[in-house]
């Protein structure tokens, strides 16, 4: 509608620090702990920021890394603020090497000396790629960006290296089976599929109830 508009831009385009090296790790969904046990052996990995999708996997993920023998907190929306600054506080002063967090956290981290953010759910939008990256790296440090990518999750990633304008090189451990099959899945206590008279709620058919005597 308007005739040779000017436009003013005051904010630059959203691009995280030039010092982040960023890397993706191909990966099958049910090995990506394993992965990120591995990766955090390395003598580098220092302070860990650990990005998930959801509250659940936050749990679950900080639960495996800690019973693997690192220290670790995490932070998501079902933490109490005391819990999410008792978190922030022992990652802050490196009592912990690990922070798993959900995306609740990636605009309200403000942490120095962070070497290194995991994304061990690829994120949806690039816009929050370059907000959880851009925790690593203050202060024109260097930092590094590990992204775990699925099969199911190249859209996505082609979205991010469209956003950083070139392409994130590919990076395998040559000493991890990427082969492995999933775990069993655990039915009952034992592992073994409950009888039916063992499961909660459960109610015989019509012909074997008794009749009711009125």
């Amino acid at each position: 509608i308007m005739r040779n508009p000017i436009r003013i831009s005051v904010s630059p385009p959203h691009r995280p620090p030039s010092t982040i090296r960023h890397e993706v790790y191909p990966v099958p969904q049910h090995l990506k702990t394993s992965l990120l046990v591995r990766l955090l052996g390395r003598e580098d990995m220092m302070s860990v920021l650990v990005f998930v999708r959801t509250k659940r996997r936050a749990d679950r993920v900080a639960r495996q890394v800690g019973q693997a023998g690192f220290d670790v907190a995490r932070i998501h929306g079902d933490r109490s603020q005391s819990q999410r600054e008792t978190a922030l506080a022992g990652f802050r002063s490196g009592r912990h090497q690990v922070l798993v967090a959900t995306d609740v956290a990636a605009r309200g981290i403000d942490v120095e000396g962070i070497s290194h953010v995991i994304n061990y759910d690829v994120p949806t939008v690039p816009t929050d790629y370059v907000h959880r990256v851009g925790r690593t790296a203050r202060m024109e440090a260097a930092g590094e960006a590990v992204t775990f990518v699925t099969p199911e999750d190249e859209g996505d990633l082609r979205g991010i290296e469209r956003a950083l304008g070139k392409p994130i090189p590919r990076v395998t451990l040559p000493d991890f089976d990427y082969r492995a099959p999933p775990p069993p899945k655990v039915r009952g206590r034992e592992g073994e599929r409950r009888p039916p008279a063992a499961r909660t709620g459960h109610r015989p058919p019509r012909w074997q109830r008794r009749p009711r005597h009125r």
